[in-house]
């Protein structure tokens, strides 16, 4: 029974350039990398589960009614011969054969292995070695079946093939290993997975980031650890990029690949709604670059989000995040109310294409939730392109079907090997197509096509 209810939770409100979220946890000296919102099945209350692997070495649990750490199992500083865990520390919601009991808290430890907590005594009732020896074990997650764990090595490199690894909890025995990109972060289960024709999924079962400062937001498959999809396309980089994500949630039971799928972005702090076509519903942050030096440098945001570590689903359906944009040693953990007014993103939308004689374009650019559109398309070859854009006047974006619902936006053009092709649009589309095709008949060149938009 739900005794703590939702609504009655004390919280610190906090608005900036229309950004509106609750502070849910803010303690000076605790820096949580991951929470998730449960309700406790030992008492039936509210409570958030966190980890904090670099300041307090703990898994705790904090009652979001009294407003108080209620529990905390403590690791210690680390050891030279150890890693910095809990970097995700999960509560079973109900018994688990061969694994745990409802309340329990399992998590990594920081001398590598999966641990599974008793609440009560605060003992270590089940241990479990990896099946291969890792670099860095930085999560573990109950695979869909709850008969196995998920396991990522975040320091994985070329001499180890044990990036993302399934492994039976029964025998220990690894099902499957992958190692798709460098270190992976968080493992997040895309509920209700092919439940229904109100499908989430893309594919797969699993959403897993690439924490690299180019990095990705991947599905992968439970049943070999394939990826299904990725954003940025992991093949040739089209899509939103994403500066080192850690975490990601797919939202919404939303028909014909509907559903959004939400990333934190640890560079300058970043949250980022993407779709299905790799292109960004909403953007906050998400920014990072390299001095002329060459060294890495993340961009705070105007909204006060210095470094996102973490998105995770409310109860009642909300966006939650952690940022360590706050003051004396802390992180914060919220929860969005509403996205704020001004926005602004890129994407690239085409890479490497070769034009043919015949008009061609990639996907439609969707545009009608924002106010500007920028578009280059770059001719990265010697022969000459043209190009042109239609704008669509009709919620449907059927151009084949429906060639009636658009019209000329920009008139043809040429442009030249090596140089570029620009347009803004502010005109209320809902989509835009851009397209290209070879000047003169059998002269090939290539092309990328960047797209970047603003909310005023």
């Amino acid at each position: 029974m739900l005794t703590g209810h939702i609504t009655s939770r004390e919280t610190r409100q906090r608005v900036s350039y229309g950004f509106d979220h609750e502070v849910w946890f803010s303690k000076p000296g605790w820096t949580p990398h991951y929470a998730e919102h449960v309700i406790d099945p030992l008492d039936g209350k509210e409570k958030l589960v966190m980890a904090d692997p670099h300041t307090q070495f703990k898994a705790f649990i904090y009652d979001l009614r009294s407003q108080r750490i209620e529990w905390e199992y403590s690791f210690g500083t680390p050891t030279d011969e150890q890693v910095h865990n809990p970097h995700t520390a999960r509560m079973l919601l109900e018994d688990v054969a061969n694994f745990g009991n409802a309340g329990d808290i399992y998590c990594c430890s920081p001398d590598q292995k999966i641990i599974v907590i008793d609440r009560a005594t605060k003992t270590i009732k089940k241990e479990i070695a990896p099946c291969f020896a890792p670099k860095f074990l930085h999560e573990a997650r109950l695979s869909v079946d709850k008969q196995h764990l998920i396991l990522t090595d975040y320091y994985w490199g070329q001499d180890n093939a044990h990036g993302i690894v399934k492994q039976r909890i029964s025998d220990g025995a690894e099902i499957w290993a992958v190692t798709p990109f460098v270190c992976p972060g968080k493992v997040s289960v895309i509920e209700n997975a092919h439940a229904s024709a109100h499908d989430p999924s893309f594919g797969g079962e699993y959403l897993v980031c690439c924490n690299d400062v180019n990095g990705l937001v991947a599905e992968i498959k439970d049943s070999d650890g394939s990826m299904v999809w990725a954003c940025p396309n992991s093949q040739d980089g089209v899509g939103c990029m994403i500066g080192a994500p850690h975490a990601a949630i797919r939202l919404g039971r939303v028909e014909w690949s509907g559903a959004i799928t939400v990333v934190g972005s640890e560079s300058g702090g970043g949250i980022v709604g993407i779709m299905f076509n790799r292109q960004p519903i909403f953007c906050i942050g998400n920014t990072a670059g390299k001095t002329r030096a060459g060294a890495h440098f993340y961009v705070p945001t105007s909204v006060g989000l210095g470094e996102t570590t973490h998105v995770f689903e409310t109860l009642d359906g909300r966006i939650g995040f952690i940022d360590w944009g706050g003051s004396e040693n802390r992180s914060n953990v919220c929860v969005i109310n509403q996205l704020p007014a001004r926005q602004q993103t890129a994407y690239r939308q085409g890479r490497n294409e070769t034009t043919g004689n015949d008009w061609d374009w990639k996907e439609y650019i969707y545009t009608k939730d924002w106010d500007e559109t920028f578009l280059v398309i770059k001719n990265t070859g010697a022969n000459a392109l043209l190009w042109r854009v239609y704008g669509c006047l009709h919620n449907w974006g059927n151009l084949q079907e429906h060639p009636e619902f658009f019209r000329i936006e920009k008139a043809e053009e040429e442009v030249a090997g090596g140089s570029e092709g620009t347009h803004l649009v502010t005109k209320p589309y809902t989509f835009l197509v851009l397209q290209y095709k070879s000047a003169v008949a059998d002269q090939p060149t290539t092309c990328d096509i960047y797209v970047a938009q603003r909310r005023r």
